[in-house]
């Protein structure tokens, strides 16, 4: 494991971005099977924390906000929004076949499996889903306590 201090951020970081929690490691399973099982939803999963806990951040990179800063660590996980035919796909909440009904979904399942500190992006088509700069390519799922 290799670890720096990104000054700028103030915090020692570490490598790669594949941490989380037990806790969140088996709602993810549950989350994941669920969709797959019940409603043919595949997903492809992003920036989660660094190996140290902190957050997901390499060289020559913006800090990443979340995903272990403060009490947040091991908590939060990024996707690729679903389109149309149930798959994660790359691109925007604009993009014509980004699925508003898939990705409520979603995001509906997944506080049910408590995460319950979820971001959208400022396009803002789903329902009950606050939302945050920065998101409007992927959702973000935060494990709530």
């Amino acid at each position: 494991m290799w670890k720096w201090l990104d000054k700028k951020a103030g915090e020692t970081v570490g490598q790669g971005d594949h941490y989380v929690q037990p806790i969140v490691a088996a709602a993810l399973f549950g989350l994941a099977a669920v969709l797959k099982d019940t409603h043919g939803i595949t997903m492809d999963f992003g920036d989660m924390s660094a190996d140290n806990g902190t957050d997901p951040w390499e060289k020559g990179s913006e800090d990443h906000k979340g995903h272990g800063h403060g009490d947040r660590s091991g908590l939060d996980i990024d996707f690729r929004y679903i389109n149309y035919k149930g798959v994660s796909f790359r691109g925007l909440m604009t993009d014509k076949q980004f699925s508003v009904a898939k990705n409520q979904l979603v995001f509906d399942t997944a506080a049910k499996f408590g995460f319950t500190e979820n971001y959208q992006g400022n396009s803002a088509k789903l329902k009950g889903i606050k939302t945050a700069g920065g998101h409007n390519n992927h959702g973000h799922l935060g494990y709530g306590r």
